[in-house]
């Protein structure tokens, strides 16, 4: 009798300390399983990665030059992916036009500065860098204008900030040795374009290499 009892009490002890066991690995096994992320997240990961990846098209205005003289700005398409920045349209009138157009873009408070970098064309000027057709220069000032207003007009055209600013070596002053009629841009005052620099230099306006086709992206 007392050995069945015996027995019966191990049998009873044995069966608690298996399902002890039992609980406590499956309470660490389900501490260990990563949870599931809701269906709603792994939707908006996949809708964002496929908006990054989705060709979209920008405006480009970078102009067309007739015996070394700028005669009109006229637009053309560009394709790009990911977010639209200054950055990727200044790559594309790069790619357009065959000029270096190095910059870095941040924004400020009333709107977007533009740092050229000392290698772009605009800065290390033309040297005897080999040059595409349709965009061929002649000389430093008409390049220089060229490139500075296509960049701003491409800027207003598809972004819209309210101004921008023209800045060289991390924000100081965009200063040339020479650019008729003017050849410093201060940091803290928005580019305006050529068409109100050579204005305000001859009283007229009328000698210019802005030319028409422009819009009211510069006034």
């Amino acid at each position: 009798m007392k050995k069945s009892t015996l027995l019966i009490a191990l049998i009873l002890t044995l069966s608690l300390v298996s399902a002890g066991c039992s609980d406590g690995s499956s309470q660490n096994m389900a501490a260990s399983t990563p949870q599931s992320e809701p269906g709603s997240s792994v939707a908006e990961r996949v809708s964002e990665s496929s908006a990054l990846a989705e060709t979209k098209t920008a405006k480009l205005w970078p102009g067309t030059v007739n015996d070394s003289l700028l005669s009109f700005f006229e637009t053309r398409p560009w394709e790009y992916t990911g977010g639209l920045t200054v950055e990727t349209l200044a790559e594309g009138l790069s790619q357009t036009t065959g000029l270096n157009y190095f910059v870095t873009a941040k924004k400020v408070e009333d709107g977007i500065s533009v740092d050229w970098a000392n290698d772009s064309t605009l800065v290390a000027n033309l040297a005897d860098r080999e040059q595409k057709k349709e965009f061929h220069f002649y000389d430093a000032d008409s390049m220089r204008w060229f490139m500075m207003d296509s960049l701003l007009l491409t800027i207003n055209d598809n972004l819209a900030p309210e101004n921008v600013y023209y800045t060289m070596n991390g924000g100081k002053d965009l200063v040339f040795e020479a650019l008729d009629p003017i050849s410093e841009f201060p940091a803290d005052l928005p580019y305006m374009g050529s068409n109100f620099y050579f204005a305000h230099a001859d009283g007229t306006g009328k000698d210019n290499v802005m030319g028409e086709g422009r819009g009211d992206l510069i006034e």
